[in-house]
């Protein structure tokens, strides 16, 4: 689902998904939310802020995970073919095993040159 203005876009997605492995006898189901929001500050800069949530429930066998996703990103087109992007990006994922838990915090600069 979407809305869109002159400089403004929302978006909002929800997914539901049930699977069961026959070979491990494991069943599982996921569950995901993402919201996001695109500003034009000009004609080529951008500002985009997202959330996502996921969700892995095991039912049978397996084991139960959250995620948790948050990014800001500036997008800057420098000319037709060159494009410069800013993003932050944060992540936390839970789960009943330790060895998947995790926290990051990453910052990353992308410079695109279309040929």
């Amino acid at each position: 689902m979407g809305y869109e203005l002159r400089k403004l876009t929302l978006s909002a997605n929800y997914s539901y998904g049930y699977l069961d492995y026959l070979e491990t006898s494991r069943e599982q189901r996921n569950r995901a939310t993402r919201l996001s929001a695109n500003y034009r500050l000009g004609p080529r800069t951008q500002l985009t802020l997202q959330t996502s949530r996921s969700q892995i429930d095991s039912i049978a066998g397996g084991s139960d995970q959250e995620v948790d996703r948050y990014s800001l990103s500036l997008n800057r087109e420098l000319n037709p073919d060159l494009e410069v992007s800013y993003r932050l990006r944060y992540l936390d994922s839970d789960s009943d095993n330790e060895i998947r838990d995790l926290e990051d915090t990453r910052i990353s600069v992308t410079l695109t040159y279309r040929l």
